[in-house]
């Protein structure tokens, strides 16, 4: 399992490496009505020569701040260019209190191949961003983890 090298997160608060590297009392919140994609990337993964990407799971530590499950949940995808969304939009729901649910979607996301040079280039990686416009309450991201499968022999 891997982190970001990158993250960027207009209206996000502390929208940092640091803090989405750890469960430390860190974390990339957000809590406004225009919904921008949280992007982490560069995750500096190494496909071995002649494997296939046979995977991608994604481990997401946070919380939302609404006791209604509508208003904790949040959009991931892939991102293959660093900006935009590639392949399918899941929606996740946070725990009201911090927790680290393993989500594993549909192995490549509505892919129907990831090559070993997208998933080493450092635009590659996942998006989250608050599902609902609606000005309630923040979402939170202390730790996003991503990790390939690979599949072949190489």
């Amino acid at each position: 399992m891997a982190t970001g090298n990158t993250v960027i997160g207009p209206g996000w608060i502390e929208a940092t490496v640091a803090a989405l590297q750890a469960v430390d009392g860190h974390a990339a919140v957000y809590s406004g009505t225009t919904q921008p994609w949280l992007r982490v990337t560069n995750f500096g993964f190494e496909i071995e020569t002649g494997n296939v990407v046979g995977s991608v799971t994604l481990r997401l530590t946070g919380a939302g701040g609404c006791a209604q499950p509508l208003g904790r949940q949040v959009d991931v995808a892939l991102t293959l260019n660093g900006i935009d969304p590639s392949g399918t939009i899941y929606t996740l729901t946070l725990d009201h209190e911090l927790a680290a649910p393993e989500w594993e979607g549909p192995h490549l996301w509505g892919h129907a191949m990831i090559t070993e040079a997208q998933v080493e280039s450092e635009s590659f990686g996942v998006l989250i961003r608050k599902a609902s416009a609606d000005e309630g309450p923040q979402v939170r991201c202390d730790q996003v983890w991503l990790e390939i499968t690979e599949t072949g022999g190489g």
